[in-house]
This record gives C-alpha cells, structure tokens and sequence, in this order.
C-alpha cells in the first residue's frame, strides 16, 4: 500500500536512474497557522519539475528556486525561514500569518544519501517505522536515533491500513 511519501521517495529514485540530480525540501519547523505539517516534503529535478509541497503553493516557487541553485552549484544543504514580514511581504510568504522553516538538501552521498531513500521506502513496505536523523549543521541526513540537540529528525511510521468489515454496499 503506498501513500504520498513513498509517492515522492519512488519518483526521487526513478529521476535519479534517469540521470537527473534531485533535492528534497522537508518542512522542519512550524510556527502558528501553517499550510503543511512538519515534516512534509516537496522533491525538485534540476530542471524544475518537482512534486510535492512544502506550503501548498505560497513559497514553492521559492523553494524550486533555492533547490536549483544548491543542485546546479554542485550540491549543499540550506535552510530558508518564511513568514509574514515587512522586507518580504510583496513576493513571498505565508498569507495565513503563519511561519515555517524549510530545508532543502541535494539527494546526494554527503546530504541526503540515495541508499537512504531505499532504506525508507524498504523499512516502511515492510510495515516498519523508520526514524531519519539531519544534522542541521552539515546538512546530513542517516536512519537511526537522534544524538546530539542539533538535528531535525522525521518519524515515518508504516502507511495505514484501512480494513472495511461488512456483507452488504453500506461496509
């Protein structure tokens, strides 16, 4: 049973057995009114497609932008802050007053290893959590427990299963 993560985590793999180079966002901290929870993710190619959303469309093109750059200057991590304040509020931000904190890293050995996709996608097909550790200074992302203050970590439980009992068309 797949669900809209292992959606995204399929297409990252397929994009990069196609040759393209990808970047995960991953919403890492939310404040107020926010769009999408933390831990939501959008995938960005190098040419711009992405699927996904951080935000639900109030700073994806933001985002796709920040993805291109850190693909196109060779890989690297960053994290972007957005909300309602005086120096951005005609070109980006969040129109329900809310704040969010983005980070976007490259699908990459030294930022978010493409084995580590496999991992995640295996784990949870298996009916298995799976806890994915980044550290917010390198950038880095592993499976396993959190050990030290500075990290972001995301707990993918297993997709839900809906189990409908009944002998007639109201079950």
């Amino acid at each position: 049973m797949l669900d809209e993560l292992d959606d995204l985590l399929r297409s990252t793999r397929d994009w990069l057995a196609e040759g393209h180079k990808v970047a995960i966002a991953t919403v890492i901290e939310t404040w107020g009114s926010a769009p999408r929870r933390r831990g939501s993710h959008a995938i960005i190619r190098d040419d711009g497609l992405f699927e996904g959303s951080v935000s639900g469309g109030c700073v994806e093109g933001d985002v796709i932008f920040g993805a291109q750059a850190l693909i196109h200057d060779g890989g690297g991590f960053e994290r972007r802050d957005y909300g309602i304040q005086d120096e951005n509020a005609w070109t980006f931000g969040l129109a329900c007053g809310g704040k969010i904190s983005v980070l976007i890293q490259t699908v990459d050995d030294a930022h978010y290893p493409p084995a580590l996709l496999d991992e995640v996608i295996e784990r949870r097909a298996q009916g298995e959590a799976i806890s994915v550790v980044t550290d917010l200074a390198s950038g880095a992302s592993r499976a396993g427990e959190a050990d030290s203050d500075n990290v972001y970590t995301n707990l993918y439980p297993p997709p839900l299963r809906m189990m409908i009992v009944g002998a007639v068309h109201v079950s």
